[in-house]
């Protein structure tokens, strides 16, 4: 690697280095980019790993985020739709160039606030109403919200993941104030709660407060994922070292397989432009690639992207090495 990032010799070398370990910037670092969780403010070659969740497909969303949710499907799908208008709207209030709405699916890499997802699904799992009278759940103005000391209701905040609190059902005959569930519920009580707890903890805010890549609540983010892109392609410098080794274990093969997407997608749009893949060549360097990708195929950073329905290889443009 010393060779091939050599200006002298090779001075439109592009070289991504997948760290796991935390172990290349020390010997690369004079001719790199590093990017961690936590950069040292020091070294003005560190910078902070931001990873988008926005940029995952749908099913690798749904592994770092719900989890597992129930078997009928029920859930996964009213998720899907959801995020699906999530993401058309925030086209609505900031429109991406070449992108248009009716053709982007759960998969497209348009950002949308997951905050917001969580709250309305939290509204829709935990939440009660006041049903006397034929009151409608639909109407939140029926919505049974426990109050703090001072009488206002404990709507919770989306934007820091605090969840609202709702009282509890009462159906006395005796007393005329009625209390339900809404309707609806999909079961994933725990999901939720689990998601909640990322969403709150610093440990995940690579992925899910992602800096300028973080959606405000309609969706719109200060980057995009171009900007994404040529931060880590896009530097003065011919090594990109994207150290891995502060992200959770159980991440790291979806977090992995995104990263190469969005290479290989920057590079193939991209391939009639100079700094596209068939200009300007980009090495892969895969640290214990044997560790995620597998030998069948099916790990995540093997799997094939789509685009327009079609399988392209994943690595097309790129040299991967297996150390």
């Amino acid at each position: 690697m010393n060779v091939l990032s050599d200006e002298r010799r090779f001075p439109s070398a592009r070289i991504v280095v997948l760290d796991l370990h935390g172990e290349y910037g020390k010997a690369l670092g004079d001719r790199a980019n590093i990017f961690k969780i936590s950069p040292d403010a020091r070294n003005a070659n560190e910078h902070r790993l931001c990873i988008p969740f926005w940029a995952l497909s749908f099913d690798e969303l749904m592994r770092v985020t719900f989890g597992s949710l129930p078997p009928d499907g029920k859930a996964r799908n009213i998720i899907l739709e959801q995020i699906l208008e999530a993401k058309i709207a925030s086209l609505t209030a900031q429109p991406i160039a070449g992108v248009d709405s009716a053709s982007i699916t759960a998969d497209s890499p348009v950002p949308f606030s997951l905050n917001k997802l969580w709250h309305d699904l939290y509204c829709r799992e935990f939440g009660t109403y006041l049903s006397a009278g034929g009151a409608n759940p639909s109407d939140q103005a029926t919505w049974a919200y426990e109050c703090d000391p001072l009488g206002a209701k404990i709507v919770g905040d989306a934007h820091a993941a605090v969840p609202p609190r709702f009282r509890k059902v009462k159906n006395v005959a005796a007393d005329p104030e009625k209390i339900n569930w809404l309707p609806d519920v999909l079961n994933i009580r725990g999901p939720l709660e689990a998601l909640g707890a990322r969403l709150r903890v610093a440990r995940y805010d690579f992925l899910l407060k992602a800096g300028d890549w973080h959606p405000e609540l309609d969706g719109t983010t200060t980057k995009t994922l171009a900007d994404l892109v040529g931060q880590w392609l896009g530097s003065d410098k011919p090594i990109t070292i994207l150290d891995l080794s502060g992200i959770p274990s159980t991440v790291t093969n979806d977090i992995i397989g995104n990263i190469l997407r969005v290479l290989y997608d920057g590079l193939f749009w991209a391939r009639n432009l100079s700094e596209g893949g068939r200009e300007r060549p980009l090495l892969v360097v895969m640290e214990e690639a044997h560790s995620y990708l597998g030998d069948n195929g099916s790990s995540a950073g093997c799997l094939l992207p789509r685009q327009n329905g079609r399988q392209r290889p994943l690595l097309n443009n790129a040299a991967c090495i297996r150390q």
